[in-house]
């Protein structure tokens, strides 16, 4: 979970909280977002960067690739 949360995080696509200060933190980070759309605006585009459009295509094709013993184009 943490190289996943680190992955989004560290762009600045997402906040990070670890599992023992989630409960002390969570509020006030959920109001503190929800306050700041120039926050939220960034990480939005944060995120899209991440984004990967033909993922699922090209998992696809490598899985195809692999099954005919490198003869899928």
């Amino acid at each position: 979970q943490k190289v996943n949360a680190d992955y989004l995080a560290s762009p600045g696509a997402a906040v990070m909280v670890v599992d023992d200060q989630l409960a002390g933190t969570m509020p006030q980070l959920v109001q503190q977002l929800i306050t700041d759309p120039q926050c939220l605006e960034k990480m939005g585009h944060a995120a899209a960067s991440l984004a990967r459009p033909d993922a699922a295509a090209h998992i696809a094709s490598l899985i195809m690739d692999q099954a005919s013993g490198g003869q899928h184009g």
